[in-house]
């Protein structure tokens, strides 16, 4: 079992918000990657369902199918969904990645975005997703590399702070740059990736300093565990350093996949 540690009730709204931003373009993810009328489909940590309504807009799927840890995330999935397509039936279901098994020889297409520097294992995870597939179905994995850590500053207390963060949070910010190798284990093959780099600037920036508020507050019972009295000066200098004219922030989105054929 593991939580989702930006559980909060004001999430689905900064997921929402998130997912309008340019550097957190889905269509320009999922761009080459074909999805068709007879395909069985798996978002596979769904959040607000983003994956699950890019599906439905672009397709009529044989099965729509989103799983995700949090029941409140589902339950908003779900909602939005329902608000959005009126005549389509998507299953959401509370699975949880790290615990539970799916069916082998299910879905002829896995979506996966932004979950797995959540999991404490993701090579249990994507070991998971990895034998449902059908014979020549393909698995898709979409994660960043670099988040948080990847801001560059002249603030030598922050620096210095990160670099403790870094070594005591247990969650893995770096997992886009591994998640061919974890498929790779996973026996999977014609492995293809691909990345995008996420370079925040202007409008954009002021944008993910939003975010970073927002996850700031739903994280700060984490860091101040991790960083006690210092968790409210970490904050406080991070968001500073955003404002600063030196500073850059930048993260890299890989996109990779694999298939059995």
């Amino acid at each position: 079992m593991h939580a989702y540690i930006l559980e909060h009730e004001n999430e689905v709204n900064r997921l929402e918000k998130q997912n309008l931003m340019k550097n957190y373009d889905v269509n320009e993810e999922l761009a080459g990657i074909e999805i068709t009328d007879n395909m069985d489909i798996l978002d596979a940590g769904c959040g607000t369902g983003v994956l699950t309504r890019y599906v439905l807009k672009k397709t009529n799927p044989k099965s729509m199918t989103a799983i995700d840890y949090s029941e409140t995330r589902l339950a908003q999935a779900k909602k939005i969904c329902h608000s959005e397509f009126k005549n389509a039936q998507p299953i959401f279901k509370h699975f949880d990645l790290m615990s539970h098994t799916l069916d082998e020889n299910s879905y002829d297409l896995i979506l996966s975005r932004f979950v797995m520097h959540h999991l404490p294992n993701p090579q249990v995870a994507i070991d998971t997703l990895a034998r449902s597939l059908k014979a020549n179905g393909k698995l898709v994995i979409i994660d960043s590399d670099g988040i948080l850590f990847n801001i560059h500053t002249e603030d030598q207390w922050l620096n210095t702070t990160l670099n403790q963060l870094k070594s005591k949070l247990e969650l893995d910010m770096f997992v886009g740059r591994k998640l061919r190798m974890y498929m790779y284990h996973s026996k999977l093959n014609k492995l293809e990736s691909r990345i995008i780099p996420m370079h925040f600037t202007g409008e954009e920036l002021t944008h993910e300093k939003d975010q970073y508020q927002e996850r700031f507050f739903a994280l700060s019972d984490l860091l101040k565990d991790l960083l006690g009295k210092n968790s409210i000066k970490f904050v406080e200098h991070y968001l500073a350093a955003l404002e600063e004219p030196t500073t850059e922030l930048f993260y890299n989105k890989f996109i990779c996949q694999g298939s059995f054929k």
